[in-house]
Formats: C-alpha cells, sequence, structure tokens
C-alpha cells in the first residue's frame, strides 16, 4: 500500500508540482484577505457586534459561507448550490478515534487530517492529498490546494476549513482538543 506523500520543502515550485498558493493577509484568519498570485480571491470578515463571519470570494463575486460562532452553525453556499444551515461539527465531523475531521463533496468522502504544521486534506479511496493548510513560524497562513482539487471545486471548501481550523475558536464537542 503507497502512502500519500507531501513535501513542502521541494526545490520545485508550486506550479512545478501543480499546487496553487493561497495565503492569508493576517495570521489572523478572521479579519484577512485570501490572495493567490497577489491577487485577492476571498475576504474574511467577522462582525464586532454579532459573532458572524462571513467568506467572501471576488471572482466571481459571491459569499461563499456565513459562520455563527454562538450558535456554532455554518451555512454553506459553493457554485450553484446551498447547503442547509448545520452545526459545524456536522460540517466538518470529528471521527470516532477523535484524531481526523471528516468531510464530503460531490459524493467523495474526504479527511482532514492534522499535521505539524497544519493540516492536510487527504481522498483514502484514491490515495491522495488533496490539499495543505500550513502554518510554517515566521509565514502567513496559507492554503496549498492541488491544480486537480481546485478543477473537481474544492477550492472554496478548503479555505472555509483553514478559516475554521486556524481560528483558535472551538466549533465541535472536543474541548481538549480545540480543532482537531
Amino acid at each position: 500500500m503507497m502512502m500519500a506523500h507531501t513535501h513542502r520543502t521541494s526545490s520545485r515550485t508550486a506550479a512545478q508540482r501543480g499546487v496553487q498558493l493561497f495565503e492569508f493577509s493576517s495570521a489572523h484568519v478572521l479579519e484577512s484577505v485570501v490572495f493567490s498570485a497577489r491577487s485577492r480571491r476571498f475576504e474574511v470578515c467577522t462582525g464586532h457586534r454579532r459573532n458572524v463571519t462571513t467568506i467572501r470570494c471576488f471572482t466571481p463575486e459571491r459569499t461563499v459561507c456565513t459562520i455563527d460562532w454562538d450558535t456554532k452553525t455554518i451555512d454553506v453556499g459553493i457554485g450553484d448550490g446551498r447547503t442547509p444551515t448545520r452545526r459545524i461539527e456536522e460540517y466538518l465531523p470529528l471521527n470516532p478515534r477523535r484524531k481526523t475531521r471528516g468531510f464530503s463533496f460531490g459524493g467523495v468522502d474526504y479527511t482532514w487530517i492534522p499535521k505539524k504544521n497544519g493540516f492536510s486534506l487527504y481522498n483514502k479511496k484514491t490515495n491522495q492529498d488533496m490539499a495543505n493548510i500550513w502554518t510554517l513560524p515566521g509565514h502567513l497562513p496559507r492554503v496549498e490546494i492541488y491544480c486537480q482539487s481546485v478543477h473537481i471545486g474544492l477550492l472554496d471548501s478548503c479555505v472555509i476549513a483553514a478559516v475554521l481550523f486556524l481560528s483558535k475558536r472551538p466549533f465541535g464537542i472536543d474541548k481538549d482538543n480545540r480543532n482537531v
């Protein structure tokens, strides 16, 4: 059985590895802009009166999701469809062993696996890494997503996951491990 691998220290550029990089403008991801190749792609804003975070995409202009931190619910609109508002822990359910979080998109099940400096999105069926969220010391948070993942529509979901994981806000029932 081959194991999936992630090499972020490779001498090849991201483009040569078939990866697109998206970097947050601030370590405080709840108030930031997400850039790709120096162009603004997403805006993340948190209301000061209401404890609600909105993620908006610039191209095409649309609201990707709204997160209500008080009720721990998320309203996601990806592509032309909207999913019903649901609890964040249902959107990214904790596995029974409490080590990873599941995620479903387009009828495919994925797993968010915690790593030393972030998280990797893994497709167990195809044995492939699909994306990474990194918080490397001295660098702004980034989403590294494989081009094939962008083509199948996972970009919005990866940005949402980055905001959830890096928000430093609890969203599930596991109080010992904030956002595994």
